[in-house]
């Protein structure tokens, strides 16, 4: 993306959300409720939950694979791809299916607090598929999305195959019996609601918002959107990451002793600091970093570039709060409360607000403005409420 190319950086951010659509529902879900169960249980059940998981986030999203693949041609068009990218579109929907493997293992580790194990599996993994791109790019390879979503897929194809036989095994074996494989997958289930909104409407509304844009104004435009989010993805994804890395076990295990309002005022303090000074020194060097990445012909004003990132300011802070929410088991909550943040966005777009980048900026804004106060007020109710019972 170095050649500032942005009808390019809108296309292959289309390609990356499938990825992330298709598995979505597991990682906003079962994986987080994988984690937690993990915290809270006996080291016994640890391989239990995690087969009980795979299982279950196997069978759910497989109908989504298939319907996806039989309509990948309608669904390109939709996105405003050509015909080109049906293969690489194919090509996503399978890595993003087939992730679900690593996700499960890696909060599996991050759950017994094993945090190491799971990044070495996630650089394991991530490694081929990085030198897979920065080899296309030193040779040119034409259509390059086509090669790497091809390594994703070897990557995950050795994992999913070791879950898959450590789970015949176990039954083989009866050390799993079908009576403790539907009590673990009800333990489960509760968390799909909430894996299933955030997971499925936030992707779609994603693709759905750069559609928006590049119709109401051009795919460069949606570029640019695109390159001011990734850029504060930059923080979003470190603030989130440790937030389910290291704080998701320790906030867990400290509900179950009654002392989640102190933790998570503590989170908030821990999180919220750094990422905000991130950001400010983003907004200060944003011209200088979009020459680094995306070229000398990309330049955002400060004006727009405040309104993006105060929006990815309370989008950091709803995520701690619903963090506290997922392990305070309030998934309904979760579930309803998802429409109030990348849909009540791309509801402000069709109202108009995708005419300029400023407009669309503010619309981020508002949507997780809202949200992140939907989230602190929903997790301050039902820790009360916890609290009395």
């Amino acid at each position: 993306m170095m050649n500032g190319d942005l009808y390019q950086v809108g296309h292959w951010a289309q390609l990356q959300t499938m990825v992330e659509f298709i598995g979505a529902p597991v990682i906003s879900g079962i994986a987080i409720g994988l984690t937690i169960l993990i915290a809270q249980q006996q080291k016994n059940n640890h391989l239990t939950i995690l087969i009980s998981g795979y299982l279950m986030s196997l069978l759910i999203i497989l109908p989504f694979l298939i319907l996806s693949i039989y309509f990948s041609e309608k669904i390109c068009r939709w996105l405003s791809l050509s015909n080109s990218y049906q293969l690489d579109l194919i090509l996503s929907l399978i890595a993003g299916y087939l992730s679900m493997g690593i996700t499960l293992l890696s909060n599996l580790f991050v759950g017994k607090k094993q945090q190491g194990k799971a990044l070495l599996l996630l650089l394991f993994c991530g490694t081929p598929t990085l030198f897979t791109l920065l080899f296309c790019r030193l040779v040119n390879v034409s259509h390059a999305t086509t090669w790497v979503l091809g390594s994703v897929i070897l990557m995950d194809l050795p994992i999913n195959a070791a879950l898959i036989y450590l789970s015949i095994q176990l039954f083989k074996n009866d050390h799993l019996s079908w009576a403790l494989f539907r009590l673990t997958c009800h333990q489960l289930i509760r968390f799909i609601p909430a894996g299933l909104s955030i997971g499925i409407l936030s992707p779609f509304c994603v693709l759905m918002g750069r559609s928006i844009i590049a119709s109401q104004q051009t795919w460069e435009y949606a570029g640019m959107a695109t390159a001011i989010w990734r850029l504060s993805d930059w923080i979003l994804s470190a603030a989130v990451a440790i937030l389910y890395f290291h704080y998701l076990p320790l906030l867990s295990f400290d509900s179950s002793k009654g002392k989640i309002k102190s933790s998570i005022n503590q989170i908030v303090l821990a999180i919220c600091i750094p990422s905000f000074l991130g950001l400010f020194l983003l907004l200060i060097f944003r011209n200088n970093i979009f020459y680094i990445f995306y070229g000398p012909t990309t330049n955002v004003n400060f004006e727009t570039a405040l309104l993006f990132w105060s929006g990815e300011a309370f989008r950091i802070v709803s995520a701690i709060f619903l963090m506290g929410l997922f392990v305070l088991h309030a998934t309904k909550m979760i579930a309803i409360w998802d429409f109030f943040s990348q849909p009540l966005f791309i509801l402000l777009l069709l109202l108009g607000m995708s005419a300029s980048l400023n407009l669309t900026g503010l619309a981020y804004l508002l949507s997780y403005l809202f949200y992140a106060v939907a989230c602190i007020l929903g997790f301050l109710y039902m820790e009360r409420n916890k609290a009395v019972s």
